[in-house]
């Protein structure tokens, strides 16, 4: 019922959900956004916003290989960054309105 798709593709979709992020965070940035999650806006501060960035995709993805043998875990991770992709955006569309 959960083996929608083989557990590395979905760390492959993780993957492509952290350079969206990357993408879509860096481009809020540039336009006078701010970033919302409290833990990443602290390592921007004190890293910059690459390298925050950087590590904190490192840790989803690193979360994703603990989670291939949990299918139901995985996609929520998976969902979650779905969810924060859209968030972004959606915030994007608004900027441009």
């Amino acid at each position: 019922m959960i083996d929608l798709l083989p557990p590395l593709a979905w760390l492959a979709i993780l993957g492509a959900f952290q350079i969206l992020d990357w993408y879509t965070t860096v481009t809020i940035l540039e336009q006078g956004g701010r970033e919302l999650n409290p833990v990443v806006k602290r390592l921007m501060d004190a890293l910059g916003v690459n390298a925050a960035l950087f590590i904190k995709s490192a840790i989803a993805m690193g979360c994703g290989w603990v989670l291939l043998h949990y299918p139901p875990w995985i996609i929520l991770l998976v969902a979650i960054y779905a969810g924060v992709v859209g968030w972004n955006l959606t915030q994007l569309r608004a900027k441009e309105r």
